[in-house]
C-alpha cells in the first residue's frame, strides 16, 4: 500500500508541477527563451522542452553568449527575417559534451529545429578540458536522458561514459570506498552482494581527491563495463538508478517551477525590424565611444580590469601552446556523430577571435588558422554547414574583448546564420 500511494503522489505531484509550469511559462516566454547560464534551463529537461515548442531557434555556446553588446542576438531576436524567437544553452565551460548530452537527452525537442553551435578557439587549448568546470555544469538527469536514448548507439553511449570517467578520474580515490560509505547509509546499496562489491575494491582508483558524482560515477563504470563482475552489478543496480533518474525528474520539475514563480511576468514579444546597413552604422560608432584607452578594440573598462596592469607580463605568454592536441577534438567529433544518429543538422560557427591580443601572447595567426581549418574539416566530413570568421580577426569593434564576439561581430555571424537558414 505504501508503494501504491507514493506511485500515486509522485504522478499526481508531477503532473501537477507539468501543468503550473506550462501556465507560467506563458507569461514569461521571452525572459525564459533568452535566459542562459540558468541552472533550471541549461542542466534540466522541462524548461528546455517549453523554450522549444515553437519554431524557435537554438543557440548552443559558451560565456559569448553573455557578451555585453547591444548586437548580442539575444537582443536582436525576434525579427523581422526570422519565423520564431530563440533559446539560448550555455554558459562559459559549457563545451562540445555537455552540449552533445543535452541534444541526446532532449531529442523530440531538437528534432526539427534550427540549431547553432558556436565552437570556440579557447574551448581547444591545453591538453583538455577544465575538469571542475565540465562538473559545475554537469546534469545527471541529462547523462541518465542520454544514455537511455536507443537512437545513440552503443558506442556514443559508451563514448561519454568512458569521457566521464576520465574526468572524475583526474582525482584520486578509492571507489570503493564510496560504495562502502553509501552502503553504511543506504540499505539498498547494502543489499547488493558483498561478493560482487568485494571483486571491485582495487580496481577502481581516482587520482588526487573526491567524486564530483558518486552515483553517475559509479552508473558509468557498471554501464561501460566490460567484466561480468560489471554486468551483473549494473543489473542489480538498475532499479536503483530508474528511482534515481525518476527523482532527478521531479526535482527539474520543481526547481523550474519555483525559478519561474520568481520571474516577473513578461508578455512583450516585440518584433525588431533589422536593416543590416543601419545596424552595422550604430555597431561601428557603439564601438569606438566604448574603446578608447587602447589599440586593440577593446572596451574600456575590460582593458583597465584585466590588461592594463600585466600587459607586459602577458607578451609571448602562450607562445608554446597548442591548439591541436587537446581531448576536445574528440568531443568536436562525438557531438558531431550524436548529431548524425539524431538527424539533427547544427550550423557550425567557428568563432575566431581578437588577433591583435593572440598575436600579442604568442598563438600567431598560423596556429589559429590550422584550429579553423580543422573546425571546417570535421564538419564536412559530417555534410555539416559551417560558417568561418578568421577574416575578421583584426576587424575593429568585430570582438568587445579579447575573445568574444562584439558590436560588430555579432550582426556578421548573425546575418549569416539567419541568411543560412532561409535557404
Amino acid at each position: 500500500m505504501i508503494c501504491v500511494a507514493i506511485v500515486v503522489f509522485y504522478n499526481c505531484y508531477s503532473a501537477w508541477l507539468t501543468h503550473q509550469i506550462d501556465q507560467l511559462y506563458q507569461d514569461r516566454q521571452v525572459t525564459v527563451n533568452h535566459a542562459s547560464g540558468v541552472p533550471e534551463k541549461d542542466k534540466g529537461n522541462i524548461l528546455l522542452k517549453e523554450t522549444l515548442k515553437d519554431n524557435n531557434l537554438v543557440f548552443l555556446g559558451s560565456s559569448e553568449l553573455t557578451s555585453p553588446v547591444s548586437e548580442n542576438p539575444k537582443n536582436m531576436i525576434p525579427n523581422n527575417l526570422y519565423d520564431g524567437d530563440a533559446s539560448f544553452l550555455g554558459h562559459a565551460y559549457v563545451q562540445n559534451a555537455l552540449h552533445a548530452m543535452n541534444l541526446g537527452a532532449n531529442t523530440d525537442a531538437f528534432i526539427g529545429k534550427d540549431v547553432v553551435i558556436i565552437e570556440s578557439l579557447q574551448w581547444f587549448t591545453g591538453d583538455d578540458i577544465d575538469r571542475d568546470a565540465f562538473f559545475s555544469n554537469f546534469s545527471e538527469l541529462q547523462m541518465y536522458e542520454f544514455l537511455n536514448n536507443t537512437h545513440i548507439s552503443d558506442a556514443n553511449r559508451n563514448y561519454f561514459c568512458k569521457r566521464y570517467i576520465q574526468l572524475e578520474n583526474r582525482h584520486e580515490e578509492d571507489v570503493y570506498m564510496h560504495i562502502a560509505n553509501a552502503a553504511s547509509v543506504n540499505k539498498i546499496w547494502n543489499k547488493i552482494n558483498k561478493h560482487f562489491i568485494n571483486s571491485l575494491q582495487g580496481k577502481w582508483s581516482l587520482v588526487n581527491g573526491e567524486l564530483a558524482f558518486q552515483e553517475s560515477y559509479i552508473f558509468a563504470r557498471l554501464y561501460s563495463g566490460d567484466s561480468i563482475a560489471d554486468k551483473i552489478l549494473y543489473q542489480i543496480m538498475k532499479p536503483y538508478f530508474r528511482i534515481r533518474f525518476l527523482f532527478q525528474k521531479l526535482k527539474d520539475k520543481y526547481d523550474s517551477y519555483k525559478w519561474l514563480k520568481s520571474l516577473a511576468k513578461d508578455t512583450s514579444r516585440n518584433i525588431i525590424d533589422i536593416n543590416w546597413e543601419k545596424v552595422y552604422y550604430t555597431a561601428e560608432n557603439e564601438g569606438k565611444e566604448a574603446c578608447t584607452n587602447n589599440d586593440i578594440y577593446v572596451y574600456d573598462d575590460y582593458y583597465t580590469q584585466y590588461l592594463e596592469e600585466n600587459w607586459n607580463d602577458v607578451r609571448e605568454r602562450d607562445i608554446n601552446a597548442e591548439l591541436l592536441t587537446s581531448k576536445e577534438w574528440e568531443d568536436f567529433e562525438f557531438f558531431l556523430n550524436v548529431c548524425d544518429e539524431l538527424g539533427i543538422k547544427p550550423y557550425v560557427v567557428s568563432m575566431s577571435t581578437n588577433g591583435n591580443y593572440y598575436d600579442y601572447i604568442g598563438i600567431g595567426k598560423g596556429k589559429r588558422n590550422s584550429l579553423y581549418n580543422k573546425i571546417a574539416q570535421l564538419s564536412v566530413e559530417h555534410d555539416t554547414k559551417y560558417l568561418k570568421t578568421d577574416d575578421k580577426e583584426y576587424e575593429p569593434y568585430f570582438y568587445c574583448d579579447v575573445m568574444h564576439l562584439g558590436w560588430k561581430g555579432w550582426p556578421y555571424v548573425l546575418q549569416n546564420i539567419l541568411e543560412h537558414f532561409s535557404k
